[in-house]
């Protein structure tokens, strides 16, 4: 699974000498990429992040069957940006739904939102064939949120898996622990 994200350029003005020496360049935004894992409820298998949730700051869960790659913290460059893998079939019975969700809660301006964040966007891929089964990209726009769901992974009653998109819902959060507790509360 990937992230990816671009920050819009500068939009100062540096005048004649600042456009020579290309000082409207693309700064970098630090976009955090999310996956919360849910029981059957929709709500997070727990309260605290350490167990429920995988992001920059909870590497691997449930021993290695869920791993996130590392955090960026520009999107300067073509491709994904951070990177998740899924040992589906290595989850715990517990696990039927995960949140996908991409977020600026670190970033240190508080004036920052997906309003200045182009081309998010999260995929889905087969690792061994690397074939990109899916994609959300979220729409760009003049969102003031600093958080995106971008879709569910559920377990069907059989044991399948699928991915149900999310229609690029905002979520009103401002942390991490906020976005749990949202989820908790809604059970989207």
């Amino acid at each position: 699974m990937g992230y990816g994200w671009d920050s819009y350029p500068s939009q100062r003005s540096f005048g004649l000498i600042g456009g020579l020496l290309e000082l409207r360049k693309n700064r970098g935004i630090d976009c955090d990429g999310s996956a919360i894992f849910c029981g059957k409820d929709g709500r997070p298998i727990s309260a605290g992040t350490g167990n429920s949730c995988l992001f920059y700051g909870n590497l691997s869960l449930f021993e290695g069957a869920a791993v996130h790659h590392g955090d960026n913290k520009s999107g300067i460059g073509p491709g994904d940006d951070e990177a998740v893998t899924l040992h589906l079939d290595r989850l715990p019975g517990e696990v039927w739904r995960i949140a996908l969700t991409l977020d600026l809660f670190k970033e240190k301006k508080q004036f920052m939102s997906f309003g200045r964040v182009s081309q998010a966007f999260i995929r889905l891929s087969d690792e061994e064939s690397g074939e990109e089964l899916c994609r959300c990209s979220f729409q760009e726009g003049k969102s003031r949120d600093k958080a995106l769901l971008g879709g569910w992974i559920f377990r069907d009653e059989s044991g399948e898996w699928f991915y149900e998109p999310a229609l690029h819902t905002r979520l009103k959060a401002r942390s991490l622990e906020e976005l749990l507790s949202l989820l908790g509360e809604t059970a989207l």
